[in-house]
């Protein structure tokens, strides 16, 4: 059986064929927060943390380091350097776990 509904979505992901959207960015609120259970990881912001927040906190720290670690500080209530460190951490082995899996 051939599946012929596939080919109006190949022809959008001609460019970024290779390079899917990272499985985290749909997590809900719930799966982030037992991300960072595990991770051993704290986030105290108001807002509960999404996997939408993961992609954006990841490519803000790739694009401006410093407004990276002022939003976890001021966001995320991370008052310390192991805060910092260990949420830093889990969000580069997410993102490490990601590319090297395809």
């Amino acid at each position: 059986p051939k599946s012929e509904q596939k080919s109006p979505d190949e022809s959008k992901v001609t460019s970024t064929n290779s390079h899917d959207p990272p499985t985290f960015s749909t997590w809900n609120e719930e799966e982030t927060a037992e991300w960072l259970k595990q991770s051993n990881a704290e986030w105290h912001g108001q807002e509960s943390l999404t996997g939408s927040h993961l992609v954006f906190l990841s490519r803000l720290e790739r694009e401006s380091p410093e407004f990276f670690y002022d939003t976890l500080k001021n966001f995320g209530g991370l008052s310390n350097l192991t805060m910092l460190m260990n949420f830093t951490t889990a969000l580069h082995r997410l993102c490490l776990d990601i590319s090297s899996s395809g």
